[in-house]
């Protein structure tokens, strides 16, 4: 009886922090963009600093953002009514010898120029969970990503941007980050 309480209780948490992830998505909508001290533009590769390179293989719309071949209790993005999300993926490599954590960057998408917050995941061969850390020294084809962002049904965004520091420090609010990697979408 209480090993059902406590999966209850593990799956209500879950679920009120997606919540909080989409309202904060949804809540970003007519926000003022990040902005950077330097902007370059990625075409099918996105390099993050000398050592972190994500190859980009496919981008889709998903209904809900959850690994590949999930197993036992796993963190996924719901499906919202009327929403959607945009899903860059394809592998990683991490060539630095240390960690790297993707909470230390941002994501936004933009549609008509409008910010639309976004979330770069890490998954772990083979697909079945979220990794808050891109391991050192990972090698490419071990790890996946997911870069997204939660849009309306009928927008088209026309560009993804991938903020960092250099040294991957925090950011700080209302500071410019170093660096802007921009991904258009559109042709």
């Amino acid at each position: 009886m209480k090993r059902e309480q406590k999966k209850k209780g593990f799956r209500q948490a879950v679920l009120l922090l997606m919540g909080v992830f989409v309202l904060s998505a949804l809540a970003g909508c007519g926000k003022k963009p990040a902005e950077a001290q330097e902007v370059t533009k990625a075409e099918g590769t996105l390099r993050i600093g000398e050592e972190i390179t994500l190859y980009i293989e496919d981008t889709q719309y998903m209904s809900q953002v959850k690994p590949p071949s999930p197993m036992g209790y796993y963190d996924y993005y719901p499906e919202e009514e009327g929403w959607r999300y945009l899903v860059v993926s394809g592998t990683t490599e991490n060539r630095s010898g240390e960690d790297f954590n993707p909470k230390r960057c941002y994501v936004e998408g933009y549609v008509d120029g409008e910010p639309r917050e976004g979330k770069l995941l890490i998954l772990a061969a083979p697909g079945t969970e979220f990794w808050d850390t891109l391991p050192a020294d990972s090698k490419k084809g071990s790890w996946d990503f997911y870069l997204f962002t939660l849009i309306r049904e009928e927008e088209e965004p026309e560009e993804l941007g991938f903020f960092y520091n250099d040294g991957f420090t925090e950011a700080k609010e209302g500071e410019k980050w170093d660096h802007k990697i921009t991904l258009e979408l559109l042709e």
